[in-house]
Order: C-alpha cells, then structure tokens, then sequence
C-alpha cells in the first residue's frame, strides 16, 4: 500500500566537487530524468546548504548562471528537504542553516517551498530554527505579502542589484512586472509585519551598476529600513555580458553604504586565493616571476603577523609572497589580500614598461 501511494524520493549523486576551503557542490539525479544542485558551505558558525526549488529558472537574470537551465517544473517539498537529506548522509555533517538561493525562483513555487520550509523547522523533521532558513525571491510582489502575512520568521533575502527601474530590468526582466518602487513598498510592509531585518542582495557588475551614484542611490532607497546589504562579487557566466567590478569599487562601495548608514558587507567568495603571474621576455631575463597572496580567512593562528618575503634560485625564477591579514573582520584577509595582488600587479604594469616589454608579454592572470 506504501508502494501504491507513495514515492521514496532517495537521491543519487551525478558529481560532486569540491574547493578548497571544503564548499562542495553536488548535481543529483532527482529521479525522474530531471537533475538539481545544491551546495554545502562550511562557516564558523557552522554547515549552510543552498537548496534549488525548482529544476531550471523562469526569472531569465541575465547575470544568474540558472538563465540557462531551461525550466522543467517545480520541485515538491519531499524534494526539497531530501536535498538536506541527502547532503548529511554523504559529507556526514548535520546542517545548521538553509538558504533558498539554487536553481529556481522560491515564491514561484510558494505552496511547496512552504511545505519544505515546515518539515525543515519541525522537530520531528529536520529541526532547523526557522531564523537559520533564508527565502531569496527576485521580486515576487504579491507572494511577499503573502509571505508576511504567514509571519514564519524566516529571513527574506531580495535580489535587488539596482536601486535604478532601467538598469535593474536590463539584468532582471522582472522587473519590467514589479518595479522597485512597488518591490520597496512590499519589502516595508515585510518588516512591520514580521519585525524581521531584510538582506538586499547586490550583484556588482563593472562599469554597470558599481560606481558612486549607484551607491548614493541605493543609500536613499533604503534609508530608514531594517535592512542590510549583501555585496556580491559577480561571476562571469558563459556568454554573459556581465564581469566583476574591480575589488577597489566593491570596497569603496561598501565603505559609502556604511557611511550613508546602511549596513553593509561583502559576500566571501569561494575562490580564496588570488594570483598573478609574470613572464618576462626571452631576450631579457630567463626565468619568471610569480606574485601571490594567501590569507587565513575564518582560520586563527597562533602567531597573528603579517609579513612578505622574496626569494630567487639558481634559474633565475623570482618570486615575492606576501601573507595578509585583515586586522580584524571576517572578510578583512580576503580584503587584504585582493589589494595586494592588485597593488602588485599595478606596479609592474608601470615600471616594467621603462624597460620596453609590453604589458601582453609581462604580466598574464593565472
């Protein structure tokens, strides 16, 4: 009778990969020919797993790698949680916090995610505090009130990256449905009822939406709300327009934000290591020098200094390291980091054209 009425949804894994710093990222087979992501990230604070809510996305951000994953349907509660599910039993950690962030538009799916959302937060399911569970929605207006009115005390994330109509329909066509000005209003009515802050995501995409009157914009878009920003270093994505604002804006950016009052931070990037590599020509030098820069990010240690150091060998190879560290903050290594790299790169691009290599020959990303 179980058989006749009901289906055990156990997922297999298709590929798993994993980065260095223990984030893994699992494609599963969900049964039905149809294939979901999900992503387990390791904090201090604990396991967060970012669950999908629907198999491919109808939202279309031109910026979202989802854009092309056609859509195929939504995802039943059951499948939801068995993400959970099926990430313990593999890595063999229990998950302390839920992002609705995957492939999909959670409130598009709103019953379902719902469901999901209960058996995740029940004691006798999962077991996870309803604040430890993030909904991020592109703008579903009507679905926001909804949602509010519901008062489960979830944390509501909004995929916003403009405080501009033109710009943000250019990189979310759903926008063109609901406007900022209407989003804004939602998101207000969210707060009061719920008394929970909001988080607006914030994608930055050079020489699009990352300069200083982006900043002040979204500053007096959000005065006076409960609210904090979440900066994204954007990633590129086949055939995408959009590529990373430089780490200078993403900072500059943040530090506006904080000083116009709005709370602001970083999103750590999985990549934790940043590295530059340069060849010099043939005729000149031999050998190749290599700059990079590694920081502890989320790790102590037990001697907290920071120092650089340059070395050769008998090959000629020239290398400068340089260790960084934040002076405190969570992001402040990653931070430091970055600008080394960068200061390092742009102090060869300047003095070694004195020497007539041109910057193709001299200096190369790895």
């Amino acid at each position: 009778k179980l058989k006749e009425k009901f289906d055990l949804h156990i997922f297999k894994i298709i590929t798993k990969q994993e980065s260095k710093d223990g984030t893994k990222k699992y494609l599963f087979d969900i049964l039905d020919g149809n294939a979901i992501e999900t992503v387990l990230m390791e904090y201090k604070h604990g396991y967060s797993i970012c669950v999908s809510s629907q198999v491919g996305c109808k939202m279309g951000c031109k910026f979202c790698a989802s854009t092309g994953i056609k859509f195929a349907r939504s995802l039943e509660a059951g499948e939801i949680v068995e993400q959970i599910q099926a990430v313990e039993r593999d890595a063999k950690v229990k998950i302390s916090n839920v992002v609705f962030m995957g492939i999909g538009e959670p409130l598009d799916n709103f019953q379902n995610v719902l469901k999901a959302i209960e058996l995740i937060n029940n004691q006798k399911g999962i077991g996870i505090g309803a604040r430890h569970i993030s909904i991020s929605t592109s703008g579903i207006i009507p679905k926001i009130y909804e949602l509010a009115d519901k008062n489960i005390q979830c944390t509501l994330s909004i995929s916003l990256h403009s405080a501009d109509n033109k710009k943000r329909s250019q990189m979310m066509p759903v926008n063109d449905t609901y406007n900022i000005e209407e989003l804004i209003k939602a998101c207000k009515y969210y707060i009061e009822k719920t008394n929970r802050r909001i988080s607006f995501e914030y994608a930055l995409a050079k020489d699009n939406n990352d300069n200083l009157k982006d900043a002040d914009d979204l500053a007096k878009l959000l005065k006076g709300m409960l609210c904090h920003v979440n900066l994204i270093p954007i990633n590129k994505i086949e055939n995408g327009k959009y590529i990373k604002s430089t780490n200078e804006n993403i900072i500059k950016f943040r530090d506006y934000l904080n000083k116009k009052g709005i709370v602001a931070t970083i999103r750590r990037e999985l990549r934790l290591r940043y590295r530059c590599s340069l060849w010099p020509t043939k005729e000149k030098r031999g050998g190749k020098m290599r700059i990079f820069a590694k920081t502890d990010i989320g790790r102590e240690r037990q001697m907290n200094q920071d120092f650089f150091y340059t070395s050769t060998n008998d090959n000629g190879k020239f290398e400068l390291c340089i260790l960084a560290d934040g002076m405190g903050g969570y992001n402040g290594g990653e931070i430091a980091s970055s600008l080394a790299t960068t200061s390092a790169k742009r102090y060869i691009e300047e003095n070694f054209d004195r020497v007539e290599h041109t910057k193709e020959e001299l200096l190369r990303l790895s």
